[in-house]
């Protein structure tokens, strides 16, 4: 077991744990039906986000996305150069996982920052790829946990 020592200024970037060479199924291609490009399935199209590593919140710009809405007399908060005031919160409802205790910034208009911490303090795991960032149920299990 790694352990940090808090002293130094250094800390081990990753620990590979378990590896084994994992046979992968060819993909095979499916039909997809016609849509707008680049449509997110949960999200609307003016929806459009970061799901952040540097947020330390979820807020979004949108009030009308977010359920279970409270009134904030919040703080002032700065994103990609601009900054804006918390002024509410609440729960983005998707099919398959709530973001909850998103702020409502309304200076973000309608775009959403999803923070990764948040994420995973609610257990999910997230996992990016060149071009994605898939989020991961708490409740989602690998067939073969020799896969990790």
């Amino acid at each position: 077991r790694n352990k940090v020592n808090h002293q130094n200024q250094f800390v081990p970037q990753a620990v590979l744990l378990r590896t084994s060479k994992v046979n992968i199924p060819p993909a095979r291609p499916q039909p997809v039906p016609a849509g707008k490009p680049k449509e997110h399935p949960f999200l609307d199209a003016e929806d459009e986000g970061v799901f952040d590593s540097g947020c330390s919140r979820s807020m979004t710009g949108n009030k009308e996305r977010l359920d279970d809405f409270q009134e904030l007399q919040g703080r002032k908060v700065t994103f990609g150069g601009g900054e804006g005031r918390i002024t509410g919160k609440g729960t983005i409802r998707t099919p398959t996982l709530d973001f909850e205790h998103v702020y409502y910034v309304k200076e973000l208009q309608q775009f959403n920052l999803f923070s990764i911490s948040q994420i995973c303090d609610k257990k999910n795991k997230v996992l990016f790829t060149d071009t994605d960032c898939l989020v991961l149920s708490k409740y989602f299990k690998l067939p073969d946990e020799s896969m990790v």
